[in-house]
């Protein structure tokens, strides 16, 4: 008959493996860390993608005819700013660069102008001492291009085959979860779905909508690099409160440079176009789509950004939505125990 101390010995070594076991799982998930944010930006995408198609599908559109579509109409985007409007934007960016002196000249003086023109080079020397540091050859450079353009391919083709399958991210999550965990999971992670899809919709929407209010509000007043200016505040649309305070800020230093009135009109069309999004828009929309704090998601933000740069920004608000979705159920299943024991 096993003593007490056997039946310890027996469940301490039964511990000691399944830490072993999750050591090892956490080992490996470090090891394919970008393989990992990789296929978690193809589901990212999937579900935004996922409600366009299957609004197309109700239109008799076949499933893979609605994906290739969007895809087609992605890509011929993305091929349309490459040719037409990056160019520009580079060309003025170029140029803002070049007169920085003379701006930061105009709105702060000529010696504190000049001052904070050393100040930018120096810091843009470090930069590029330590992207050289961290590129020691041109072998490195390279690799990390092609590593670059893989991921970025991988990304597509497995957003695809997600979208394309009714089902795709639903499969995909039972083929790796233990079966007691999966009705529990697929609904918590069908929740977060929606929001996720109707987050990525809402938020290429007000991106797009803040850049071209900004660019056409610029031109309009004749501010010098608009269209970088525009371009500018659609990509830091993304951060909140944080991006279009920067955005408006560069603007109107910019139209300071020129004359003190354009750059309060510049202030007063950034402010207008801010108050216009936050009193009408985000409270609708924004909110509905997630249901998590502006807080919240600027610090999903900088730690996403911090954790796994590019990638870790993209994912970063949808992982937040969905730990939100599970301290949301788990505090449901916790109220439920408690109203039972009472």
């Amino acid at each position: 008959m096993p003593t007490t101390d056997d039946n310890k010995f027996s469940i301490s070594w039964g511990s000691l493996w399944k830490a072993f076991f999750m050591l090892l799982i956490v080992a490996g998930a470090f090891v394919a860390m970008d393989i990992l944010l990789a296929l978690l930006a193809a589901v990212i995408l999937s579900a935004g993608l996922n409600p366009v198609v299957s609004y197309m599908e109700r239109w008799r559109l076949p499933r893979v005819v609605g994906t290739l579509l969007i895809f087609i109409l992605a890509i011929a985007i993305f091929a349309t700013l490459l040719y037409a409007v990056i160019p520009i934007a580079i060309v003025e960016f170029a140029s803002l660069f070049d007169h920085l002196g003379e701006i930061a000249g105009g709105v702060f003086g000529a010696r504190d102008g000049a001052q904070i023109v050393d100040v930018v080079n120096r810091y843009l020397d470090q930069l590029s001492g330590v992207l050289a540091a961290g590129s020691t050859s041109l072998v490195a450079v390279a690799s990390n291009f092609i590593g670059g353009i893989v991921t970025t391919l991988t990304v597509i083709v497995i957003t695809f085959y997600l979208t394309v399958s009714r089902d795709g991210v639903e499969r995909f999550i039972q083929a790796v979860l233990p079966l007691e965990y999966e009705d529990r999971v697929l609904n918590i992670v069908a929740r977060a779905n929606v929001k996720i899809g109707y987050w990525l919709q809402t938020q290429i929407f007000l991106s797009l909508m803040v850049g071209i209010a900004v660019y056409l509000g610029l031109w309009l007043l004749g501010v010098n690099y608009a269209l970088f200016l525009g371009i500018l505040a659609a990509l830091l649309e993304i951060i909140p409160f944080v991006g279009p305070i920067f955005a408006g800020s560069i603007a109107v230093l910019v139209a300071l440079a020129d004359s003190p009135t354009l750059a309060l009109y510049t202030l007063l069309i950034f402010v207008v176009i801010q108050q216009m999004e936050s009193q009408l828009v985000v409270p609708v929309v924004m909110r509905r789509a997630i249901g998590v704090h502006p807080v919240v998601i600027l610090m999903s933000l900088l730690l996403g950004a911090k954790l796994a740069g590019f990638l870790g920004l993209i994912i970063a608000v949808p992982i937040a939505v969905i730990l939100q979705e599970f301290l949301d159920d788990w505090s449901l299943r916790k109220m439920r125990a408690g109203k039972r024991l009472v």
